[in-house]
């Protein structure tokens, strides 16, 4: 049987030609089992297809070239690195995977999508059943806001005794709002009832839930969400079609302990 040995130029350079019977004929080079190397540490091109029936081993890296330029994979280090060398600076990375750590994805350079340790980061939005601006979601967050409930509107007296919770949660621009607060036992200030503090700013009004114990008149009141990123109470007019009235101090027993407010709702932001 006969057998092809690769052997190095003396001058370094030349040219392995194997040749078939006919152009449908497979050319194979067979190398010794586990020590075979086609390629020195000097680098090496080859051209058409390789098909490789056992391991093929690459210290350093392998450039894949076609019409449209070279595309290398970078298997230094911990990483797995494909690259395209057509881009300002010399390269750019498109896709890497880490040992033990990250996968990240990138689009024209700039990265888009990574795995971490408790999930994934995505930079940008996520497009969900279309490509357009109607079918991205761009944000999501969750979180405690510092609501401050005053009397005397939104600059009035501070009357918070304690806050058992104020959480929100933003998808997209919608804020899902959550919030129990304590009155002081005895009230300061007077004037129209706000909580202050919602952690993004109202693009329009919205009506909330609320709910006052006992100690407050809590009689048609209506909470509502406010451009100026406060929540305002009002009592329903007693006359049909009617305005709404500001809820006062004076809907308050001025000097009873355990008076709670609490509020939930979603309104609609920028």
């Amino acid at each position: 049987m006969a057998k092809v040995k690769i052997q190095g130029n003396a001058s370094g350079t030349g040219i392995l030609t194997v040749t078939a019977p006919n152009t449908s004929t497979d050319r194979t080079i067979t190398l010794p089992d586990a020590t075979g190397t086609l390629f020195t540490d000097a680098g090496g091109t080859m051209t058409g297809a390789l098909t490789v029936s056992s391991d093929l081993n690459v210290n350093g890296e392998m450039n894949l070239t076609n019409s449209s330029g070279i595309n290398y994979i970078d298997f230094g280090g911990s990483s797995l690195k494909f690259r395209n060398d057509n881009s300002t600076p010399a390269y750019e990375d498109m896709l890497i995977l880490t040992k033990d750590g990250s996968v990240e994805a990138t689009h024209n350079g700039s990265k888009k999508f990574e795995t971490t340790a408790t999930g994934i980061a995505v930079t940008g939005g996520v497009a969900i059943g279309g490509t357009g601006t109607a079918n991205t979601l761009d944000d999501y967050e969750e979180g405690n806001w510092s609501s401050v409930l005053r009397l005397g509107g939104d600059g009035g007296a501070d009357n918070v005794n304690s806050t058992s919770y104020a959480k929100y949660t933003k998808i997209g621009n919608l804020v899902y709002i959550n919030v129990s607060i304590s009155m002081l036992n005895t009230i300061s200030g007077s004037g129209h009832l706000v909580i202050t503090g919602l952690p993004f700013v109202p693009v329009n009004s919205a009506q909330l839930s609320c709910r006052f114990n006992d100690n407050m008149n809590s009689s048609d009141v209506v909470a509502q969400a406010t451009g100026s990123s406060a929540i305002h109470f009002y009592k329903q007019s007693t006359s049909t079609g009617g305005a709404l009235n500001n809820y006062t101090n004076s809907d308050i027993n001025s000097t009873a302990s355990g008076k709670h407010v609490n509020v939930s709702g979603t309104y609609r932001t920028s």
